[in-house]
Formats: structure tokens, sequence, C-alpha cells
């Protein structure tokens, strides 16, 4: 289950989330997953900010729990184009910059190609 999921709307996936996270004992970490081949568009920032909001019920501690995986990241080896990723959200400023700082800069980078992306 995650935003996106086709059966059910974002708030819907979200308080369901919040469901399960009342039943466990605990979470060791949370990952806000965001394509790299585009900005945070309106939608995962509504994601994200509804989720610290409603999911852990404004606890601004659990920022320290989220990394956010940036995929589809061609240059993931290369610490220094990760880096050049992660200061360009930092200095863009408004809810993107918040975001990023929030969860101290946590950010992964991966790439998972598609299979359009195969060559074999």
């Amino acid at each position: 289950m995650g935003i996106g999921d086709t059966r059910l709307n974002d708030k819907q996936i979200l308080n369901e989330l919040k469901n399960k996270v009342h039943q466990l004992n605990g979470l060791n970490q949370i990952l806000f997953v965001v394509g790299a081949s585009k900005k945070f568009e309106k939608g995962d920032i509504e994601a994200f900010n509804y989720l610290c909001e409603h999911v852990f019920d404004g606890d601004e501690e659990v920022t320290k729990f989220i990394t956010i995986v940036r995929t589809n990241f061609g240059g993931f080896i290369k610490s220094d184009k990760c880096e050049k990723d992660i200061e360009t959200m930092a200095n863009e400023g408004g809810e993107i910059a918040k975001i990023v700082e929030s969860c101290e800069r946590r950010v992964v980078h991966v790439n998972n190609p598609t299979e359009d992306d195969d060559d074999s």
C-alpha cells in the first residue's frame, strides 16, 4: 500500500497507514519515495504534510525517521551528483526546502530503470 495506489485515494491510504502505525510498537524508518525525474509536485508535498500532520498527529519528531528516496536517478553512484540534487532541493525555497531540511537532508538516490530502459 502506498501513495498512488489505484484502489484508494491518497487520503484513504494515509488513513490506513495511520491505523497501521497505531497498531505497531513503533517505526524504525519511513521512506518517502519521489521520482528524481521531476520536482516534488503539489501532490507529493500534500502527501508529506498530511503524513506528518494527520498520520503522526503533528509530532515534529517524526521527520527524524523520514528518509527521502529519489528514484530513477541515473547518477546515483556519483556522490557529487547526489549532493547537488540535495542542494538544489534545499535551495529551491518554499515547501520543498522545508521538507528536505526537516528530514535533516536524509536523501537516498537510487536508479530503478523501467523495462523500456533495459538494453538487453
